[in-house]
């Protein structure tokens, strides 16, 4: 009984966790801009507005002239490429200019909700163990062949674990209490060690000594899958996600208190059920109800905050019969309260898109 409970509970509990972690757990969630606009049912059409540049008025005493236009304007040469076409001021083609531009503006924007989110640097690879920003003070992570190398140091004490480091061998020893992971620098190898046994796993790239800061630097990914926790790469953000995936579903599991003693119900009637050859069925609704908050990630939509609720509601049939356990059933989050939010951004493509997604 014990070794049913423990195959078929936990990937039950599991599922359902997870779905409420949506609703409810904090966690680092970005928005890529929309690049199109979707089709609205019954809305109206979309009003276009030229846009408002500090131009002087056109000049009564000259005719418009293609080869001379700032004539017109009653501007010199130089103040109407600054003006009108900047590009040409700064001696570049017209496509670098304005790709230049819009990656200035994404840069910005990235830095901004990065340092939002807590990061005190916005041009390094940034890292996230179990919802929070970790910040350098010494040594950076970097990239390198195509993968996350952190300062191994700074890494281990976030998680808890031990750093062990032996000059003549060159190795770098990452110790838990679950795992022991072993990096030799230059090697594209490591020795992971879980649970009495040790697998040798291939790195992306080889570990190194940086002796400018005397670091240990190995990869994040190889270091934190051989403890057991899960990484999650923001290419966008380029920011690494580690979580301790057991941990938090067994934190959110701890609040199915009512949901986990109507299955250790079914549980404990089960065996009678599977020995009778009968199938017994049980029938449970689910509602949680959480506060939500709506705030425009945009500076010109600051103003614009709303509360709202979610609610999460799920319904379920657990079957216990000759065949073992079995759930079924539905469940859905829904969000409330913004429509005022909403019909102000009406007019935006940009956010129209972004609502329209959530």
């Amino acid at each position: 009984m014990n070794a049913m409970k423990k195959t078929l509970c936990r990937p039950i509990a599991a599922v359902l966790t997870v779905l409420l972690a949506v609703g409810s757990a904090p966690g680092l969630a970005f928005a890529d801009t929309p690049d199109r606009t979707p089709d609205v049912p019954g809305s109206a059409p979309e009003t276009i507005v030229a846009p408002e540049y500090p131009i002087r008025m056109p000049s009564d005493e000259y005719e418009y002239d293609a080869d001379a236009p700032w004539l017109y304007y009653d501007m010199t040469e130089e103040e109407y490429y600054e003006e009108f076409e900047p590009w040409r001021a700064e001696d570049r083609t017209e496509e670098d200019y304005w790709d230049t531009y819009f990656k200035d503006i994404e840069k910005k924007r990235r830095a901004e909700a990065l340092q939002e989110f807590g990061f005190t640097d916005t041009d390094i690879p940034n890292i996230v163990i179990d919802g929070q920003a970790l910040n350098f003070t010494g040594a950076k992570p970097l990239i390198r062949d195509g993968a996350t190398l952190i300062p191994a140091r700074a890494v281990l004490e976030a998680l808890g674990a031990e750093l062990g480091y032996d000059g003549k061998a060159k190795t770098v020893t990452a110790a838990t209490g679950g795992a022991t992971v072993v990096f030799t620098a230059g090697s594209r190898t490591a020795a992971v060690t879980r649970d009495g046994r040790t697998t040798e796993i291939e790195l992306a790239a080889a570990p190194f000594i940086d002796a400018a800061s005397a670091s240990a630097y190995v990869p994040l990914r190889a270091l934190a899958e051989g403890f057991g926790f899960e990484v999650y790469w923001d290419d966008a953000y380029k920011v690494a996600q580690i979580v301790d995936k057991a941990a938090l579903i067994a934190e959110i599991d701890a609040d199915f208190t009512v949901f986990n003693a109507l299955l250790g119900s079914a549980y404990a009637t089960a065996a009678a059920a599977l020995a009778s050859d009968l199938t017994e069925k049980t029938d449970v609704n689910l509602t949680a109800e959480f506060d939500a908050r709506y705030a425009p990630y945009y500076e010109e939509y600051a103003d614009i905050t709303e509360e709202g609720a979610a609610e999460f509601a799920g319904a379920f049939t657990i079957l216990a019969g000759t065949d073992g356990l079995d759930l079924v059933g539905e469940a859905q989050l829904e969000i409330e309260g913004f429509a005022d939010s909403i019909g102000s951004l009406e007019q935006d493509p940009e956010m129209r898109e972004m609502l329209s997604e959530l």
